[in-house]
């Protein structure tokens, strides 16, 4: 429910998960060209 405190506990464990493992793969990307920069 996301009115508890527990939701948004484990919201900012799933955020910077998903910031640990996208920025590497973002940052060798824009390093070999295949993505531009933002």
């Amino acid at each position: 429910k996301p009115n508890m405190p527990e939701f948004w506990f484990v919201m900012q464990i799933a955020m910077l998960c998903g910031f640990v493992t996208s920025y590497p793969v973002n940052w060798w990307l824009v390093s070999n060209g295949i993505k531009e920069r933002m």
